[in-house]
């Protein structure tokens, strides 16, 4: 069986281009991002194009984001010798379908030509599904449907696990990074859960049957801007991105501005509303006065879920509607302007007062007080988590949460009990 856990665009390009008989140019690397960007204007995907510089295994680089919902495409500059770099590029575009793969394709057509650099797919670069030298896009379809199956059946021996301890969820076509809770009998996917029974009846799909799964399984199914493309992107940011809750950040408005014109354009080309006029309507509620602070427990999106915040062996469990405000190593806070947790860690030296009893190995101690704000605005829960550790100082977990109306107090009072040491 297929143990790939990516389909990815693998190139290089020489960054030296002739312009004349005995003369040639270096192309810098930021120009070749920058024509990245520029290919995609004119696309429903221009407003999405940024171009990030990065430090990529160790050498200067650019991540291009191309699609709202796909993992960046990295650019970089690998130097051979002290006057000698090539130009090496990669994409994994199995996260998002055959649509998007055949668009990154297009986007490197265009920046070949319009540079003058050459792609090469040689040796260890490579496209891994052959489209880049077929151009057959009802072949790449039929490799991503493989590659589907096989990430199921992989699902289903147990070979995709849980990314982050306390994470029960597996996840299938979800980028790296992504840490929403779950139960374990549930596979999170692009469009929502799934249960394992299902993942488990994909896995031995065949023919007809293997491709309209997959069809529906991917962001991007089909070739350039047709219907199931806007239903992917309205889908993922409904399911990935948005909060759900009262608006916080200036962008939100701008990402449910982008949800409701796609939802708009799938239906304009043809496809039918991939949501019911309930979620509409919730929507539209989240740019009103009745907007809530926390989202409803129940309906589209994963941020309505816990997500663990982790550091140092500490996991605490959050809202996954919270926004990260500020992060430091040893210490975070996220919040949504009516409600603010701030999370740190330290030890306390042997010797010193901890304030209560001694603790046996393993066991976990929560000390807090809540109190109004010094301010008059609000209130504070503080508290102090502290356990053993098998070194001799006792490590502490340090919390404290804000919030404007005492009415969300078991919610804090229920983050502090979540605290757990999942490492010494």
């Amino acid at each position: 069986m297929d143990k790939r856990e990516f389909l990815e665009i693998q190139a290089i390009a020489n960054p030296s281009v002739k312009t004349g008989f005995l003369s040639s140019t270096v192309i810098p690397l930021e120009a070749i991002a920058n024509a990245f960007i520029e290919a995609t204007r004119g696309t429903p995907l221009q407003p999405f194009a940024t171009a990030k510089p990065a430090k990529l295994s160790g050498w200067d680089g650019f991540r291009v984001t191309l699609h709202p919902n796909a993992m960046p495409v990295e650019i970089l500059a690998d130097r051979i010798t002290l006057r000698v770099s090539i130009i090496r590029f990669s994409a994994i575009t199995s996260l998002t379908g055959p649509g998007y793969h055949a668009f990154v394709i297009a986007c490197m057509d265009a920046v070949q030509a319009k540079l003058g650099l050459k792609w090469d797919y040689v040796g260890t670069s490579d496209d891994q599904t052959g489209y880049a030298r077929t151009r057959d896009f009802s072949g790449l379809q039929h490799e991503m449907a493989r590659f589907f199956r096989n990430r199921c059946r992989q699902v289903v021996e147990g070979r995709i696990r849980p990314r982050v301890a306390g994470t029960p969820a597996a996840y299938l076509g979800i980028p790296i990074g992504a840490a929403w809770e779950g139960d374990g009998n549930e596979i999170l996917t692009n469009f929502g859960p799934r249960s394992f029974e299902e993942v488990e009846q994909w896995s031995a799909l065949e023919g007809d049957s293997l491709a309209a799964a997959a069809a529906d399984f991917f962001p991007w199914w089909g070739q350039g801007f047709e219907g199931t493309f806007y239903r992917g992107v309205a889908l993922e940011l409904m399911w990935r991105r948005m909060r759900w809750a009262k608006l916080f950040e200036r962008s939100e408005g701008t990402l449910i501005a982008n949800v409701l014109n796609c939802l708009s354009e799938a239906m304009r080309h043809g496809h039918r509303l991939p949501v019911s006029l309930s979620v509409i309507s919730e929507i539209l509620t989240l740019v009103g006065p009745e907007a809530p602070e926390f989202p409803h427990s129940k309906g589209i999106g994963y941020r309505r879920r816990n997500v663990p915040i982790t550091m140092n062996g500490w996991s605490v469990s959050v809202p996954g509607s919270l926004v990260l405000e500020s992060t430091e190593p040893g210490g975070c806070a996220v919040g949504n302007g009516a409600f603010r947790v701030q999370v740190s860690d330290g030890i306390l030296s042997p010797g010193a007062d901890h304030g209560g009893e001694a603790l046996a190995p393993g066991e976990v101690a929560r000390d807090r007080g809540f109190y109004p704000a010094d301010d008059g605005k609000g209130f504070v829960l503080d508290a102090v988590v502290r356990t053993p550790s098998l070194r001799g100082p006792e490590h502490l977990c340090l919390v404290k949460i804000w919030m404007a109306d005492e009415k969300w107090r078991n919610l804090a009072e229920a983050i502090v009990d979540s605290v757990t040491l999942t490492k010494t």
